[in-house]
């Protein structure tokens, strides 16, 4: 991945927004490279290419590191804009296999208000489906002649587990009663060298009847109910539905006398 310079970018979902700590910012395989890729027909009207602005969890430290990896069954969001954040000309987004991930909303942006040099929003984004294990091409291509503006590839993996760690107390496998709680989602596969974070824009989590709030996209904040010995959440995530507990301790039970972050 090249040293593309960070710029606000939101990828638009229904009634949600994406920030831009979320999202890491790729350069396409022709902006990259400066040239058409080979086997490819590159239209003149993107000359540089285009840049792909979606959220990435593989934390192995790979400078390499693309969007994703995206836990099959899930979902990913990808902004696109010129290396300038402009618009693209109108175009058409397509998966070169569409077991591995399928387009299931192409939104050229156009008709939205603001832009990422103005308003801070994506002026385009695609909606993928992630399928079985695997890595494919998305394509942006001119709608009508085929002709390719740009192209990156998005790794699918399986949802092996998933983890909760807690952010707000002393041990990250317990929450503090009376101290408002912050826990870490982790959605866990495996890659070539070992466990990777995967990605799913789908993720939702919830205690009891009531659907929580996520903080960027993988953090939840929410009171551990008066009295409780343990929370139950359960998160839907990769299409399936998974349920995790943690216990609840007393301050004296953890050895504080306070809740231990500025705020709770």
């Amino acid at each position: 991945m090249s040293a593309t310079s960070l710029r606000l970018a939101v990828s638009f979902v229904p009634l949600a927004t994406m920030c831009l700590a979320c999202l890491v910012p790729e350069d396409g395989d022709r902006a990259s490279s400066g040239a058409c890729p080979e086997g490819e027909i590159c239209s003149a009207a993107t000359p540089d290419g285009l840049v792909f602005s979606g959220r990435s969890l593989d934390l192995a430290g790979d400078d390499d590191t693309r969007i994703g990896p995206v836990a099959a069954g899930g979902l990913i969001e990808v902004a696109i804009e010129t290396p300038r954040g402009e618009r693209p000309p109108e175009f058409a987004a397509l998966s070169d296999d569409p077991f591995v991930f399928s387009v299931v909303d192409n939104d050229d942006g156009f008709g939205r208000s603001g832009d990422l040099t103005g308003g801070g929003y994506a002026p385009a984004f695609v909606t993928l489906h992630a399928g079985r294990p695997g890595e494919a091409l998305l394509q942006i291509v001119d709608p009508d002649s085929g002709e390719l503006f740009d192209r990156t590839a998005v790794a699918v993996v399986t949802l092996l587990d998933v983890r909760l760690s807690s952010l707000s107390s002393p041990s990250p496998d317990a929450l503090l009663e009376g101290c408002r709680a912050e826990v870490s989602i982790e959605l866990v596969g495996a890659g070539a060298a070992g466990e990777v974070r995967l990605v799913d824009d789908a993720l939702r989590a919830s205690l009891g009847d009531t659907e929580l709030a996520l903080d960027g996209f993988d953090v939840l904040t929410f009171m551990p109910p008066a009295g409780a010995t343990s929370v139950e959440l359960t998160i839907r995530a990769g299409g399936q539905r998974y349920v995790r507990s943690l216990p609840v301790r007393s301050l004296a039970e953890a050895g504080v006398t306070a809740c231990p972050r500025a705020g709770l």
